[in-house]
Order: structure tokens, then C-alpha cells, then sequence
């Protein structure tokens, strides 16, 4: 093969290659290199190159290995390091965790300050994962009546939540 026949039966695709690359690989600057690896392998191997019949099949079969090769490789060499300096997750700090259960307690004194019918649609509903049918049943209750009970609750904690704020300090 010489230079024009390589510029016009393998260079044409070379953005059809890259394509599929990076549908196999998912990452673009890889399949830029797979590309250019495939392409300087070719050009390489040009005189080998005169039984080949379907040009951009062989080509794209030769993509396709060395991506999955690239693959594998990457995945028996690990994390990359950005990634391994990311695998310590400490949680949450001290405070985090403070000011989570406090606000935790705060609402369940809130949920507690209902009246006895919105409490327990609540604590059915929202804690214990009930169903309003399921709570119409154990309450002897009305569906409908379940249902405007929970949404007249869920706006009165929420009134409630907006008076707070982050610190837990009810606003003047």
C-alpha cells in the first residue's frame, strides 16, 4: 500500500474509527490515542497490507481490539491516582452529625406537638411506610379523610420548619 491508497481508503474513516472507539472505551482522549496507535500500526504494516480486501473492516476490527485491550489494561492497573486520593471518605465531621440529630429531635418534637389523628397518619405514613389505604384501615378512617389529614400535617410541620433556622433558632 502506498501513501495514496492509504489516504484515500483508510483515512477517510478515521473519524468512523474514533466513534467507535469511544463507544467501547467512554472516553474520549483514549480513543484520540487508540486512534492514532491504530493508524501509525497501519501505516507501519503497509506492506503487509496488499491481501487485505475490505480495508475499513480490518481497521475497525483492529480499533475495536486495541480498545478493548486499553480497557483491560487500565482495569488491571487500578485506580488512577485522582481516584485513589478520593477512596478516603471520612463521612460526616462531628458538627455534621450534631446538627443532623438535633434537627432529627427537633422534628420529632414537632411531629409530637400534632394533634393525636395527624400524628399517627404520620408516623403511619411517613416513618413506617404505610400505605393510605392501609392507614385508612388500621384507623378506620376514610381514604380521603387520610389524605387531607396527612396534607394538612405535612403543611403544618413544614410552616413550622420554615420558622427555624439553620442553627435551630426560631427567628424573631
Amino acid at each position: 500500500m502506498d501513501l495514496e491508497v492509504f489516504q484515500n481508503e483508510v483515512l477517510p474513516g478515521k473519524n468512523k474509527y474514533f466513534r467507535y472507539s469511544q463507544s467501547i472505551t467512554g472516553n474520549r482522549e483514549l480513543s484520540e490515542d487508540i486512534v492514532q496507535e491504530v493508524l501509525l500500526k497501519i501505516w507501519d504494516k503497509r506492506s503487509e497490507l496488499g491481501d487485505v480486501l475490505n480495508k475499513e473492516a480490518w481497521c475497525m476490527r483492529m480499533i475495536r481490539n486495541l480498545s478493548i485491550d486499553k480497557l483491560r489494561v487500565k482495569a488491571n492497573q487500578g485506580e488512577s491516582l485522582d481516584k485513589a486520593s478520593n477512596f478516603y471518605d471520612p463521612g460526616p465531621s462531628p458538627m455534621e452529625v450534631t446538627v443532623n440529630n438535633e434537627f432529627q429531635h427537633s422534628i420529632g418534637e414537632m411531629i409530637n406537638k400534632l394533634p393525636d389523628t395527624q400524628k399517627e397518619i404520620v408516623q403511619l405514613r411517613d416513618i413506617q411506610g404505610y400505605s393510605y389505604k392501609e392507614i385508612s384501615e388500621v384507623l378506620s378512617l376514610d381514604l380521603n379523610t387520610v389524605k387531607v389529614t396527612l396534607f394538612r400535617a405535612r403543611k403544618r410541620l413544614r410552616e413550622q420548619l420554615k420558622t427555624i433556622n439553620i442553627y435551630g433558632y426560631e427567628r424573631p
